[in-house]
């Protein structure tokens, strides 16, 4: 690939200085990393939206509100297809991975969108912003956080996220790799009202572990539907009056107030800044501010 007179590289339609690498010692293990990914996007790429990009897409939203006009920075891009979306709906997005064959994959597809990025390649560390925020749930959220401090991140770049990759369900095996992580969810176990002791109490007796933001889903969606069905009766056979029953709920659940926004038909409740700490020998998250009553808005941004 041909530089500018400046040592530049062209990627996406600008031309975005290579960043500088450390030692080849340093970087022999990262180095060979490189090659895979860079051998796995030379292949061609499929931009289909997929229900878990959907997925990926609304909790970033739920947490920044509507993209339009927003500037974001996506650290290990990769395909860009997150990206390519948030900048269709009028997002200044940068993407920053260190394998050219991805950024040159995310560059075509922008431009055949008519959409504009910048593209950088480099690593976080390079970089050195003062935090990062990632997405990722299950075995890769365990993997991401370990790798975080193994990489040597930690320490320096503050690590923020989605909920669902600091959670009851991955906290266990990301140990102390994930302490001081800031987070945002809906429900933390460690809330200190007294529907979620009592919930929590109840859970860690009946399954000997504590209760994951999944197992408050759960909780919270039983109790709706019994107190819709409480409402009419037991009769469920009548659609609209079942329907109208449900929006109608409120009720105090583990995670606090919960209601249904009457235009949206979402919910209605207080989300959650957490910080992941050592309570009492256990990997947890500590809630540092309360969000009340964010719901979606009534009207979908244009």
């Amino acid at each position: 690939m041909d530089r500018n007179s400046e040592g530049a590289y062209p990627i996406g339609g600008r031309y975005v200085p290579e960043q500088p690498m450390q030692s080849s010692v340093e970087r022999h293990g990262e180095e060979a990393q490189k090659q895979v990914w860079d051998r796995l996007w030379s292949q061609k790429i499929n931009y289909h939206w997929d229900p878990l990009s959907e997925s990926i897409f609304e909790c970033i939203c739920e947490t920044i509100g509507a993209p339009s006009s927003k500037k974001m920075l996506e650290a290990g891009s990769g395909t860009g297809k997150i990206s390519l979306r948030l900048a269709m709906d009028g997002a200044f997005v940068t993407l920053v991975d260190y394998s050219r064959n991805a950024l040159e994959q995310s560059g075509l597809a922008f431009r055949q969108k008519d959409c504009i990025g910048e593209f950088v390649l480099a690593d976080i560390r390079s970089i050195a912003p003062p935090a990062t925020f990632s997405f990722y749930a299950g075995t890769d959220a365990v993997r991401f956080i370990t790798q975080y401090e193994q990489y040597g991140l930690k320490d320096t770049i503050r690590l923020t996220g989605s909920g669902f990759m600091l959670e009851g369900d991955t906290l266990p095996a990301q140990g102390k790799s994930a302490l001081g992580a800031l987070n945002c969810l809906h429900y933390a176990d460690t809330l200190e009202h007294a529907e979620n002791q009592k919930f929590v109490a109840a859970y860690r007796e009946a399954h000997g572990e504590y209760p994951s933001v999944y197992a408050e889903y759960g909780y919270v969606a039983a109790k709706v539907i019994h107190q819709a069905v409480e409402a009419v009766d037991g009769n469920a056979s009548d659609k609209d009056k079942l329907r109208e029953a449900m929006r109608a709920v409120k009720f105090m659940a583990p995670r606090g107030p919960f209601a249904f926004n009457q235009q949206t038909q979402g919910p209605v409740h207080n989300i959650y800044v957490r910080e992941v700490a050592e309570i009492d020998g256990r990997i947890t998250n500590k809630v540092i501010q309360t969000i009340e009553g964010v719901t979606d808005p009534d009207k979908m941004p244009t």
